[in-house]
């Protein structure tokens, strides 16, 4: 009995030491527990045993429910076996456990992409980025989930805030093509121009060749010309590109059709020429013919009177003829350098001969294409002939070479006053503002593209008294100005 009794005391002994064992191994640290069990699911990934792995995780995830860190392991668990919408509603629980993660919202961006989630990816970015505003992949996510959507104006400003934030080709190519898309060519050209200009980037080659296609499609082959120029210079090694090649066949047809109508012409003016010459001589020999007429008349009178006055009859005396020789010149010209065809281009324009200018002008530009005053005179030609989306395409071409010349900014904001909505045009103008404060004449656009914009008064009368105080009582707008402020008319 007392061995017994020994037995079931040390019995006792033993199980309390193992219950205080077993107290002491549960008081074990949290975050030792979570980690061995993070452990073991990777153990079993590194088996290949994916399912062991998830098994492991969702168990360890009813668990630690209130664990980021286990609930980020299993939300990734989730996402590798393909379960993106268990994936995506883990991560936002981490999230909640622990905003300090919302870097997490950019993975979740990703995974309701990949399941054409649109919308929820969009909003999901725009999380992101509340925290991560200079991140420009975001706004480069945003920016084609927008243009999936069919949303070419949300996708245009997103990749704005993308091109500011890491200005580059790509973004411009993208500017490029959706302003294309929203038919909004003359900024088309400008962007497709600008992704062009970065020599060096890897879509700089595409954007350059959109570029030609679109002023093809255009039938502009005078500034397709000059770009095909540019980009056989560029990329003479490179690869033949079907539209480059369906661009080149185009412009040599182009050129061949105003070779056959000059020659057309030519021929035309000839015959008219050959028919002039034809009927000045008729003219002539009917003029000499009456001339040889009243000649002969007037001797056969002085010879009967003659003739009556001395009883004698003479022959008459016949009158020779006296044909003249007509004679025609011609004068031609070659081809000349830049100073003669600018030179040319401003007398047409002297002559109110904007076609030639312009044609003229775009040759120029053949000669030496980043010169922006080339660029701005074009612009001044299609202005002058109302071909306002080209003159803002010219403009843009200016602007981008001489960002800080205030006439071509100005000539920028008349013309767009034609091309794009008031609220487009109050908006261009205000930022040039910022650029050029002291500008009279910016200022003066800035006010009346308030007005067009349907503006509060106090706006627009603070924009005209701006320019009151800049401008000089002869300039132009000067009186506009004055008739708002005093009668708000």
């Amino acid at each position: 009995m007392l061995r017994q009794n020994r037995l079931s005391r040390s019995l006792s002994l033993f199980t309390l030491i193992f219950v205080v064992l077993g107290m002491l191994a549960g008081c074990a640290s949290r975050d030792e527990r979570i980690a061995s069990t993070l452990r073991k699911a990777d153990e079993a990934i590194d088996k290949d045993d994916f399912a062991a792995a998830l098994k492991i995780l969702e168990k360890a995830g009813l668990k630690y429910d209130d664990s980021p860190v286990v609930q980020e392991a299993l939300a990734n668990a989730y996402a590798d076996s393909g379960d993106l919408n268990k994936a995506s509603e883990s991560f936002k629980k981490v999230i909640q456990l622990d905003p300090q993660k919302a870097r997490l919202w950019a993975r979740i961006g990703e995974i309701y992409t990949r399941l054409e989630r649109n919308t929820e990816a969009i909003d999901s970015f725009k999380s992101y980025l509340e925290s991560h505003s200079n991140d420009f992949l975001a706004w480069k996510n945003i920016t084609l989930l927008h243009e999936r959507e069919g949303e070419i104006s949300a996708a245009i400003n997103a990749a704005l805030k993308w091109n500011n934030l890491r200005p580059s080709s790509s973004p411009a190519l993208k500017l490029g093509a959706l302003f294309q898309l929203s038919d909004n060519i003359p900024q088309a050209r400008s962007w497709y121009s600008q992704g062009a200009a970065y020599k060096d980037d890897s879509d700089a080659h595409e954007s350059l060749i959109r570029l030609i296609d679109l002023e093809i499609r255009l039938q502009q082959y005078l500034p397709a010309e000059t770009w095909i120029t540019a980009y056989e210079q560029r990329y003479a090694d490179e690869l033949p590109d079907g539209r480059i090649e369906n661009a080149k066949t185009m412009l040599a047809k182009w050129k061949q059709a105003q070779i056959d109508i000059a020659e057309a012409a030519k021929r035309l003016e000839e015959q008219r020429k050959e028919l002039e010459r034809k009927r000045i001589e008729a003219a002539q020999r009917e003029a000499e013919a009456r001339r040889q007429r009243e000649a002969y008349a007037e001797a056969q009178k002085n010879q009967a009177e003659q003739a009556q006055g001395e009883g004698i009859e003479r022959a008459p005396t016949a009158l020779a003829g006296n044909d003249d020789a007509i004679t025609s010149s011609s004068t031609s010209t070659g081809s000349e350098k830049l100073d003669a065809l600018l030179n040319e281009a401003i007398r047409a324009m002297d002559t109110g001969d904007f076609q030639s200018a312009i044609t003229t002008y775009w040759l120029a530009l053949g000669e030496d294409a980043g010169d922006p005053q080339i660029w701005h005179s074009l612009a001044g030609a299609y202005m002058a002939s109302e071909s306002w989306s080209d003159a803002e395409a010219c403009l843009l071409e200016a602007k981008r070479r001489a960002p800080r010349n205030a006439t071509i900014a100005a000539d920028y904001l008349s013309v767009i006053s034609n091309t794009q909505s008031a609220a487009k045009w109050s908006s261009e103008a205000l930022a040039l503002q910022r650029l050029f404060p002291q500008n009279a004449r910016i200022t003066l656009l800035v006010a009346q593209s308030l007005r067009k914009a349907n503006a509060s008064p106090s706006k627009i009368s603070r924009a005209y008294n701006d320019f009151l105080q800049l401008a000089s009582p002869e300039m132009e707008g000067y009186q506009e100005a004055y008739n708002y402020l005093n009668r708000g008319i």
